[in-house]
């Protein structure tokens, strides 16, 4: 350990293996480093979330660029999301509170974050949007012939609370709650990891539909991505897309409603 402006820094263990980021004059939080082909994403214990970029100078001499450094209202708790060029994360505040940040990729490194909410966030967001699937799920559903449910799969960005809590946000106006879940149990331990984003496996009764799986307990669940009511998804895409400053009436009510998700399947660890 090392003593660095008040702060102790954990210099970790010099191994014969390629240690990008040990060199680096950070408390580097390990849980958070994200990578994506010559960039690499990692927050810090002592509040920040930074960019760094592999250049490689020449034949034998490479070095890692910082691209950009951000200091944050807390901290967060694990790696960002990337998602379409667009860096989402959550950052856990002093107090039992939180927000929800994004950063484009492709522009000026301008973070937009909601406002600062009652309510522990750990998980980072998770993204729903059937047109940018993941390359490897799109491979997956070609190879099988399968289709996921793009049409009426609820878009959103999807961040879950340490208590179970499932808030919906417009990828819009990411300040705006459409929709509000619950798990379909009391968790047995809180939501501290970031759950992961499946399709179902064929011959299941969710073959080929969005899910999410998390861990409860000694427990794998995978619980259904929800899907937009047909009579209101053609509105609420309208109201989006042309970004009303305010919610009708209806739709108010509609976020303001909470909605158990359903338990697709369930696995013992």
């Amino acid at each position: 350990m090392a003593l660095e402006h008040g702060l102790i820094r954990h210099t970790g263990h010099k191994t014969a293996y390629t240690q990008p980021l040990y060199e680096l004059p950070y408390d580097i939080n390990h849980k958070t480093v994200l990578t994506d082909n010559e960039d690499i994403y990692f927050g810090t214990h002592d509040g920040k979330l930074l960019h760094y970029r592999y250049k490689k100078e020449a034949v034998g001499s490479e070095k890692w660029q910082l691209i950009w450094e951000r200091s944050l209202n807390g901290i967060i708790n694990n790696p960002p999301t990337l998602h379409n060029r667009e860096l989402y994360y959550s950052v856990n505040i002093f107090g039992g509170r939180s927000q929800i940040c994004s950063v484009k990729l492709q522009q000026l490194p301008t973070h937009n974050c909601t406002s600062i909410k009652y309510g522990e966030v750990y998980a980072s967001p998770i993204v729903i949007d059937p047109d940018f699937l993941p390359q490897s799920n799109l491979s997956w559903l070609q190879k099988n012939g399968i289709t996921p449910i793009d049409s009426q799969v609820m878009r959103g960005i999807y961040v879950f609370y340490r208590d179970g809590k499932i808030e919906v946000l417009s990828q819009l106006s990411k300040s705006t709650t459409s929709r509000q879940f619950t798990l379909p149990f009391h968790p047995a331990t809180p939501i501290l990891n970031t759950p992961q984003l499946l399709i179902g496996a064929q011959n299941t009764p969710s073959e080929g539909k969005l899910q999410f799986t998390l861990i409860d307990g000694d427990r794998l669940v995978g619980l259904p991505v929800p899907v937009e009511s047909q009579g209101n998804s053609i509105v609420e895409r309208a109201q989006q897309m042309f970004r009303f400053g305010t919610q009708s009436v209806a739709s108010e009510s509609k976020a303001a409603q909470v909605q158990k998700l359903d338990e697709a399947w369930s696995a013992d660890l």
